[in-house]
């Protein structure tokens, strides 16, 4: 396995939740998705009993739905994969070929999402706070600074 920023590593084989026919099986062990719906749904009745038809369609996903992580940190892990997926296709002399070069940028995007479904699971990363910054820099000594 290749190590990238913040000693995480691209993923390499068959991905552990991957279905035999194909896609992928997320799974919600702590019954995350029922409980946003349950919250909603009595949110949502709520504000059409007390009368507020235009707030009904305003609400807000419950906090405890969000990861960790926001998306600068996520956009992070997609530059490092992306990256190291370009590199290696330069090493292998393909990067002027378009066709093998969207193959390697689509295999960059498919690790960020392996890494999106192993790290985050069903939960979407935060918005980033006005004035958040970010800085990584790679295994190959690259650096990035987001804002």
């Amino acid at each position: 396995m290749v190590e990238v920023a913040n000693n995480l590593e691209h993923p390499k084989g068959r991905f552990t939740h991957a279905d035999p026919k194909g896609g992928i099986k997320l799974i919600d062990e702590t019954n995350q998705l029922t409980n946003v719906c349950k919250d909603l749904a009595k949110t949502f009745v709520k504000k059409l009993i007390t009368g507020s038809f235009a707030d009904a369609l305003k609400m807000r996903t419950p906090a405890y739905t969000h990861a960790p992580l926001s998306y600068i940190d996520c956009v992070k892990f997609e530059f490092s994969f992306l990256e190291e997926f370009l590199l290696l296709a330069h090493e292998k002399g393909v990067l002027e070929n378009p066709v093998e070069r969207l193959k390697y940028i689509t295999a960059a995007q498919l690790a960020t999402i392996h890494f999106g479904i192993t790290t985050m699971g069903l939960r979407r990363p935060l918005n980033p706070i006005l004035g958040e910054t970010g800085m990584s820099e790679t295994s190959r000594g690259s650096k990035l600074y987001l804002e």
